[in-house]
């Protein structure tokens, strides 16, 4: 229990995604973003948004 609370906060972050999923492929989107993670059930588990 607990073991993930350092990541609750919010947090400016970087994504990547690849534009052909599955084809063996290289080419990258690179974007920033906004990410949210809180703690539920009393510490039990947690949600990233």
């Amino acid at each position: 229990m607990g073991d993930f609370s350092f990541q609750t906060g919010d947090w400016r972050v970087r994504h990547r995604k690849l534009l052909t999923r599955l084809a063996d492929a290289a080419d990258w989107v690179e974007f920033s973003g906004t990410c949210r993670a809180f703690e539920i059930l009393a510490g039990e588990g947690n949600v990233e948004d």
